[in-house]
């Protein structure tokens, strides 16, 4: 007790002359008189009570909580004053309200805008990005409001965090109380365009009974298991007249660096100021195999634009299927024979 008393790092509520700092005078004090004096907890709690301007039957009972939890714990008591639920917060003057009101509308609450870059650069692994933008649509704004509650506004008032700090849950609750509600970001406008009349049709009258024509010859496993081959009769008097069909997936999809969080804190009404241009952006085609999943050696990814790679089309396609999808493909199932769906894109020939 004497060293915390003593040092320069601790820090104690109120001041050398707050609250706290008679608590630990009088566990000190408690402590001496029981180990240099003899005295028992009751006589010794009684007389450090006094002498630290307690009262002599309750504050001496207060002594001896105090001094139990330190020796155990090597903690303080603090004051519950201004905990109280009536008690009016700082968070709730006006002034208050105003300035953070101010800060939430500047976007100054980044916390890593160079980290930020990188992320639209492409210039972090994927686990990291995938990380980064959890923490960057979650936690980000909250965090920011909290570094500027603590460094800003509790100082000019001079008024200093607890022991805890600020919750991220009372940050939350701050946004939501300024109006601020956590919302996904989304067109003005939005059509299904698998719900066209036209593709409804093509669907179920060319697409679905050609899949079902073939759907016995695919390579299928048991429902439950696996592990489990199922083989259906494809023979004609023991003739093997039919092969089996292995399904592939192809997909495309572009990701561009100004698409921007999908979630954030806005206003009720609002929406994000996002970039004019797209930004720089990645070109992704891959296949899907229905039996062994990503076929990751028929992988394809270009740095579309004028002044990168140039942009997809049907020849480029051509040349993954014929360099890079069926090396693949032979290499997982040998002389298996593929059926492919494809995505209904123009460049596709």
């Amino acid at each position: 007790m004497r060293r915390l008393l003593n040092s320069q790092k601790t820090v104690l509520v109120g001041g050398v002359n707050g609250l706290q700092s008679y608590w630990a005078r009088a566990i000190q004090a408690c402590l001496y008189l029981m180990d240099r004096e003899g005295q028992g907890m009751m006589a010794a709690s009684e007389v450090a009570a006094r002498a630290n301007l307690f009262s002599g039957k309750w504050g001496a009972r207060l002594v001896r909580r105090w001094t139990q939890v330190w020796v155990k714990t090597r903690t303080l008591p603090e004051s519950q004053r201004g905990r109280y639920a009536k008690v009016l917060s700082v968070l709730g003057h006006p002034t208050v309200r105003a300035a953070v009101r101010a800060y939430l509308r500047s976007e100054k609450w980044s916390q890593d805008p160079v980290r930020l870059k990188k992320l639209f650069n492409n210039e972090l692994n994927a686990a990291e990005a995938l990380e980064y933008r959890r923490v960057l649509e979650s936690e980000e704004m909250p965090n920011g409001l909290k570094d500027f509650v603590t460094t800003v506004i509790l100082p000019q008032y001079h008024l200093k965090p607890g022991r805890l700090g600020l919750s991220r849950s009372t940050m939350r609750r701050l946004l939501i109380s300024e109006g601020f509600t956590w919302s996904e970001h989304r067109k003005a406008v939005y059509y299904d365009g698998h719900e066209r009349p036209d593709v409804v049709k093509d669907r179920n009258e060319r697409f679905i009974p050609a899949m079902q024509a073939i759907r016995y010859r695919l390579v299928r496993y048991k429902v439950g298991a696996v592990d489990t081959e199922e083989h259906p009769d494809l023979q004609l008097n023991g003739i093997l007249v039919r092969p089996r069909l292995v399904l592939v997936a192809h997909d495309e999809m572009v990701a561009q660096a100004h698409d921007g969080k999908r979630w954030s804190w806005l206003l009720n009404g609002e929406s994000p100021l996002k970039k004019k241009g797209p930004g720089r952006g990645l070109h992704q085609s891959d296949f899907i195999c229905s039996t062994v999943g990503w076929l990751l050696e028929a992988s394809v990814t270009l740095e579309y634009g004028k002044n990168h790679e140039g942009f997809w089309n049907g020849e480029l396609f051509c040349k993954q299927l014929t360099e890079k999808f069926f090396p693949a493909f032979k290499k997982a199932h040998g002389d298996g024979i593929c059926t492919r769906c494809f995505a209904s894109l123009q460049d596709e020939p």
